[in-house]
């Protein structure tokens, strides 16, 4: 066990020697609706490493609740992200990306069991680089298919402003 927390350490440590490849951050989310007394609550972690100034590796955990999602049950959903960025042109501060992602997960309604869920699909978005360490990314939505037990299968483009997300990152 010593060996591995040492071997742990000393990659972190070379990650954070190198000049802002490594990246942490992520997305918080709350969406309450009155009408229809639901509430949707999302907590995404991510890490990331720059492999150059086009590309970057990455994987994020996304936790969603959804209360009242379905048939008045509440529904957890747990998936593990990961995905390829590219950045397809730069304007000073400001990156145009495409997130290349593949997405594994399980949703669970609440009284059953859980559902295997995937997808893979592309995330275009906005980067903006704030300060050379910190860095504001946004994504419009999702074109791509997904497969879940509970929801089938769907593919298709989601490009609307209701399907926009928001995220902070650390480069180390």
């Amino acid at each position: 066990m010593k060996k591995f927390l040492l071997a742990l350490a000393i990659a972190a440590g070379s990650f954070a020697a190198a000049d802002a490849q490594v990246f942490l951050g992520g997305r918080l989310g709350l969406w309450h609706n009155s009408k229809a007394e639901t509430t949707n609550v999302s907590f995404a972690p991510e890490v990331g490493y720059a492999l150059n100034n086009k590309w970057t590796l990455a994987a994020e955990l996304n936790y969603d609740l959804q209360e009242k999602a379905l048939y008045g049950k509440d529904l957890n959903t747990f998936s593990f992200n990961p995905y390829a960025r590219y950045t397809a042109a730069s304007w000073g501060p400001v990156n145009l990306i495409f997130d290349g992602t593949v997405n594994l997960g399980w949703e669970k309604v609440k009284g059953a069991d859980a559902q295997f869920a995937w997808g893979v699909g592309v995330r275009p978005g906005l980067a903006v680089n704030i300060s050379p360490r910190v860095s504001f990314v946004t994504s419009l939505g999702f074109v791509g298919f997904r497969d879940s037990d509970l929801s089938g299968q769907q593919f298709g483009y989601n490009l609307s402003s209701k399907n926009v997300s928001f995220g902070v990152y650390y480069n180390f």
